[in-house]
Order: C-alpha cells, then sequence, then structure tokens
C-alpha cells in the first residue's frame, strides 16, 4: 500500500473508534479499550505524518544539493575560460608584437627593441 492510503485508512480508522468512544457507556471496559485505541490510532497517525514530512525533508535536500552541484560544476567551467583567457590573450599579444617586431627587421637596416629582447632571451645556445 501507498503512504496515502495508510494515511486514509488510519483516519477513517479513529474516525469509527472516536465514534464507538462517543456511543459507549462511561467508564466502562469497553470505553476504556476504544479510548487506548484511540490513543495509538492517533500515535500511529502522528508518526506517520512525521515520516511523511522527513521524507519531504530528504527530497527538498536532495534537490538542494543537486542544485549545488550544478552550481558549482557552472563555476568551474566559467573558472576554466577565465584561466585559459589569462593564459591565451597574453600569449597571443605577444606573439602578434614579436612578428611586428620581426616584419620591421627584415630589412636589417635598423633594429627595434623587440629584436634585441628576442635576441638576447630566446637564444638556444649562449656564446
Amino acid at each position: 500500500m501507498n503512504e496515502r492510503t495508510m494515511a486514509a485508512m488510519l483516519d477513517e480508522e479513529c474516525r469509527e473508534t472516536l465514534e464507538a468512544v462517543s456511543q459507549s457507556r462511561v467508564q466502562t471496559e469497553e470505553a476504556a479499550w476504544q479510548l487506548k485505541k484511540l490513543a495509538q490510532l492517533n500515535e500511529l497517525r502522528m508518526n506517520e505524518r512525521k515520516l511523511e514530512m522527513d521524507e519531504t525533508y530528504r527530497e527538498r535536500e536532495a534537490h538542494m544539493k543537486e542544485r549545488q552541484i550544478e552550481d558549482s560544476k557552472k563555476d568551474r567551467i566559467v573558472g576554466y575560460i577565465l584561466t585559459g583567457a589569462g593564459i591565451i590573450l597574453p600569449l597571443g599579444a605577444s606573439c602578434y608584437w614579436m612578428a611586428k617586431g620581426m616584419q620591421f627587421e627584415e630589412s636589417g637596416s635598423f633594429t627595434s627593441r623587440a629584436g634585441q629582447w628576442v635576441s638576447n632571451h630566446l637564444r638556444l645556445f649562449k656564446k
């Protein structure tokens, strides 16, 4: 049985027991037994509702964790993109600047500072 059917059955049983208590004579064994039964049914109903609330809480908590995981995944992706851009953009700009400096020095009549830097820092073998 599903939980809703169980809750409905408990509610109906409580109603029936309450009607039986109201129809029975005061201070008889039957009334005492039915009051005890009513107390047990009420306790079962409360436990059933508590279980439903706990399940709802667990579902909400699981949903929140899923959202946090998705958000952290998006944050990581954005971080990777920004880190990559922080590496690629300066590298591309310096390559462009160096290429322009090398084009200027093709004639050999004038040497710029970019060419001097390349010749001083990018030598494979030092003399």
